[in-house]
C-alpha cells in the first residue's frame, strides 16, 4: 500500500518534499536581475504565481531560485494558517517544506 503524500492547497496543490530547503538559496531574484530581456511567458509565470500566493497567503519572500535561457524555478517563503512554508515552483512540480 502506497503512503499518501502530504499536500497543501495555496491556490494550487503543493506536495511535501523535505529535500528542498532555503539554506542554499537565500537570494530571491527578480526577472530584471536574471535577464536582460525576458519573454512574455516568463513574465506571465512570475506574475501569476506572485498573485496566486499573495491572494492565498502572506508572502514573506518571493523570487527566482534558479534560471537559464529556457526555464525558471521560483521559490517563496509564505505564512498560511499560522505556519511558515518554503515553496519551490518548477515547470513540472510544486513542492513545499514546512519551516
Amino acid at each position: 500500500m502506497r503512503k499518501e503524500k502530504r499536500k497543501i492547497e495555496i491556490g494550487e496543490e503543493f506536495v511535501a518534499n523535505k529535500n528542498f530547503t532555503q539554506e542554499y538559496y537565500e537570494s530571491y531574484k527578480t526577472l530584471r536581475e536574471c535577464y536582460g530581456r525576458w519573454s512574455d511567458a516568463k513574465e506571465n509565470i512570475f506574475n501569476y504565481y506572485k498573485k496566486l500566493l499573495e491572494d492565498n497567503s502572506k508572502v514573506i519572500k518571493y523570487g527566482i531560485r534558479s534560471y537559464n535561457a529556457n526555464v525558471i524555478t521560483l521559490h517563496a517563503e509564505i505564512e498560511k494558517d499560522n505556519k511558515k512554508y518554503y515553496l519551490v515552483i518548477t515547470p513540472s512540480h510544486n513542492w513545499y517544506n514546512e519551516i
